[in-house]
């Protein structure tokens, strides 16, 4: 089980990214897009006892200091190690310092918290595809040429999710 501390995009945005995850669904394989809305992961906690009570302090505490704001998807990535493709945002300094925040209140509430949460670690990253054999990763590298980049974004909440292994929980969240 793992838990994930994600950013949120408004409708206009959701929808967009959406529409991309239909278009990159493998068609000779069963690929796996994401089981949750999309979002840009900020934290991810790997265990089964997370005290969310903190966490959930943390985010209340951050939020209210935190108005939307707008991000650039600017290219595609990926994780060989998960056969996983992501689009990644043009990194500004207030994403940076919201991430960074949330690491510091958070780093001292749980051992679960992953090493890849850490400020100088960490990838921003919207997770479109994960978990694809080989060839179907291939294909699906191929496939996101055709997508024009840039895509602007809109960030209006910040929540926290329970991944299981079939699908993913909001646990709380709270609109910027």
């Amino acid at each position: 089980m793992a838990y994930v501390l994600a950013l949120y995009f408004d409708s206009k945005s959701e929808a967009k990214i959406s529409e991309i995850w239909q278009d990159l669904v493998c068609e000779d394989d069963i690929c796996s897009s994401p089981m949750h809305r999309p979002h840009i992961s900020l934290a991810m906690y790997d265990g089964n006892e997370v005290n969310i009570k903190p966490i959930k302090k943390a985010i209340k505490k951050l939020s209210k200091n935190l108005k939307s704001f707008r991000l650039e998807l600017s290219y595609f990535g990926y994780f060989a190690n998960q056969e996983s493709i992501f689009l990644g945002p043009k990194v500004n300094k207030e994403l940076l310092a919201i991430q960074a925040r949330l690491y510091k209140k958070l780093k001292n509430h749980s051992h679960d918290l992953s090493e890849y949460s850490e400020p100088d670690i960490w990838i921003p990253h919207c997770t479109i595809v994960y978990n694809l054999s080989t060839d179907s990763f291939m294909a699906t590298i191929q496939k996101t040429k055709s997508i024009i980049l840039p895509i602007s974004i809109k960030i209006e909440e910040i929540g926290f999710v329970q991944v299981l292994s079939e699908k993913a929980e909001t646990i709380f969240s709270k609109k910027l």
